[in-house]
């Protein structure tokens, strides 16, 4: 039974696919459909907008600048607080590592990766600053 279905189906399609004619679209199809996708790669380009508006950025310039005038001047400089317990002897700097020893390959390790980051920083900048100009 199913057989004889699909048979007749198949006779079916034959006959509408013979009667059917071949339609070929028009001549300026390519450039219609060309012209609608630079469209739409336009329409999908983002474009950029900071996270901080210059409004803001001004604000906040005014902001700091109130803040340096009001320091300078209605706080009066009477003592130092507790700015005089801090004691910045270089002295203890350099005698705590003046008794530090390193090799020639500890030395040409932090060398290589200096300039490894000085390298790879710029590369990187330069690589994601032309995938987000796409």
């Amino acid at each position: 039974m199913k057989e004889n279905e699909d048979k007749n189906l198949g006779t079916f399609v034959d006959k509408v696919m013979n009667e059917v004619s071949l339609e070929s679209p028009s001549f300026d199809f390519t450039a219609n459909v060309m012209m609608q996708v630079e469209k739409a790669k336009q329409n999908a380009v983002t474009t950029y907008h900071p996270l901080i508006s210059k409004r803001f950025w001004a604000l906040i310039l005014v902001g700091f600048i109130a803040f340096m005038i009001y320091i300078f001047i209605v706080i009066k400089p009477e003592s130092l607080g507790w700015f005089n317990n801090i004691d910045l002897n270089t002295d203890r700097i350099s005698k705590l590592f003046s008794g530090m020893k390193t090799t020639r390959i500890a030395a040409y390790g932090v060398g290589l990766l200096a300039l490894m980051l000085l390298v790879q920083i710029p590369v990187l900048k330069n690589y994601f600053d032309k995938r987000l100009a796409i």
